[in-house]
């Protein structure tokens, strides 16, 4: 009987000192996997959403919209004003980069106004200080265009650091048949090119080789019109240059 005795308690003691290093080795598992946890890349969780990945992206509608704004002053070459505008949207070495002479008339041009995500939108590139974007917008006669969009942070802020677009001229291109552009339709597109409250057609008139020459008028502020002067292109409808005239 006392031997019985012996062996059931040498037993139980067994069975306790077994589970106590099946504890103590869960225990330390745990730590391990919360060291593991606590040593990984969290950069992952710091990327950005799409919708702020768009928001960004939209950064650059600013450059059509402030250049109108400030067409008055671009106007006679009193370019800072605009340029300080564009710097919370726009990084230093882009708006260093900027034509002075194509923000003296206020145009939408190419320039991004209403992406069509839907229509295309790839991320290219994300990462905790860089994104690359490209997306399209159908343009003012008609034309898809794909448009490239590079973001940096700039000083914790991110801005608009390069931009570029192609025409996307294949049979899936919404580019319209431009082939018998009349000069009233040549006239509703200089409309949809020059950015202002009000624009005025003065002239409309063919030249050799499938060219318009246009003269028209945009108002930029209550007290100015600037006079421009385009050339169309009158196969595709784009504006293949155009000049501010004294007015």
């Amino acid at each position: 009987m006392r031997k019985r005795l012996m062996l059931c308690i040498v037993f139980s003691c067994t069975l306790l000192l077994l589970y106590g290093n099946s504890v103590k080795d869960s225990n330390s598992n745990s730590n391990v996997e919360r060291r593991e946890l606590d040593t990984v890349n969290v950069s992952d969780t710091e990327l950005l959403s799409v919708a702020e990945i768009k928001d960004i992206s939209e950064k650059s509608y600013k450059l059509a919209e402030l250049a109108k704004d400030y067409a008055e002053q671009n106007q006679h070459l009193t370019m800072e004003p605009f340029k300080q505008a564009l710097q919370p949207y726009f990084t230093e070495a882009f708006i260093s980069k900027l034509n002075s002479v194509e923000f003296t008339v206020p145009t939408g041009g190419n320039f991004p106004a209403d992406f069509d995500y839907q229509q295309h939108f790839i991320v290219k590139d994300h990462s905790k200080n860089k994104i690359i974007v490209e997306t399209a917008q159908t343009s003012y006669n008609n034309m898809l265009l794909i448009y490239t969009i590079e973001a940096e942070k700039e000083q914790g802020q991110w801005k608009i650091n390069n931009l570029d677009y192609m025409e996307h001229t294949d049979s899936s291109s919404k580019a319209m048949n431009t082939a018998k552009i009349t000069e009233k339709e040549a006239g509703k597109l200089v409309g949809g090119y020059l950015l202002g409250d009000e624009y005025i057609i003065e002239s409309v008139k063919r030249g050799k080789e499938n060219v318009f020459y246009i003269n028209a008028f945009v108002e930029v502020s209550s007290t100015q019109m600037i006079g421009v002067s385009l050339k169309m292109d009158r196969l595709t409808g784009k504006i293949t240059s155009l000049m501010a005239v004294n007015t």
